[in-house]
């Protein structure tokens, strides 16, 4: 009896890696999350006796594609295109002034992925994490300033380089602020079978780990819900 056991054991065992092996497969992925900027102490308390600042997050969005490439076992590695919107926000007094903005920035993004796969009968399961890196193309602000019976706002674009900021642009020079953005995201996932294609649900998060401004602590960090569906390319064999 006890070496039936065994054996079912065993069976179920192989059977679950088998199914948890990964294949090559291509995903186009869409989601939207939060994100953030964070400031140190300093850069939250504005000298002066009524001036502050506080940093808030933001909602913003992601769409891509990403290749899963069978390494060994349960491995493989992914690399991703993901396009992304990062930002935060800020409500301030200076002066007696109220004011806030918002603050996003459009950037291209590279993730690559070390994964790994888990399975049942019905549902795959993953987790995954690796570094990344961006780089912003554009953005947009919109601002209000508030100060007794007056309200100023502005909006407008956000452009990389040099020139003069007006209401409607806004120039990031690459002197004081990095287009370049370095960082590490992981997250898990959970999906099943539909059509010939693999569907998954994704939790994912990203904090950056260069400075988005030069002159002081500013890193993004993002999380986002994803939903993906995977293609596979070639045989899948017992991966289905």
């Amino acid at each position: 009896m006890l070496k039936v056991i065994h054996t079912l054991g065993i069976v179920l065992l192989l059977n679950t890696i088998l199914l948890a092996q990964p294949y090559k497969m291509l995903s186009f992925r869409a989601g939207g999350g939060l994100s953030a900027t964070t400031f140190p102490t300093a850069a939250t308390a504005i000298s002066g006796q009524n001036n502050s600042q506080k940093a808030t997050t933001v909602a913003t969005y992601m769409a891509g594609i990403g290749l899963n490439i069978p390494i060994a076992g349960r491995l493989s590695f992914q690399p991703e295109l993901t396009y992304i919107r990062k930002g935060y926000g800020l409500d301030y007094t200076q002066n007696g002034v109220k004011a806030t903005g918002t603050y996003f920035f459009n950037y291209i993004e590279v993730p690559l992925f070390v994964k790994i796969a888990f399975a049942s009968d019905r549902f795959r399961f993953f987790a995954f994490a690796g570094p990344s890196v961006g780089y912003g193309l554009n953005g947009k602000f919109d601002q209000k300033a508030v100060s007794g019976a007056n309200t100023i706002s502005q909006a407008g674009k956000v452009v990389f380089g040099e020139g003069q900021s007006t209401s409607s642009i806004q120039y990031y020079s690459k002197n004081s602020f990095q287009q370049l953005d370095i960082g590490a995201q992981g997250g898990i996932a959970v999906g099943t079978r539909v059509g010939t294609g693999l569907f998954l649900l994704e939790l994912r998060g990203g904090f950056g780990l260069t400075d988005f401004s030069k002159n002081e602590e500013s890193k993004f960090r993002a999380g986002m819900i994803a939903l993906s569906y995977g293609i596979p390319l070639g045989s899948v064999g017992n991966a289905q």
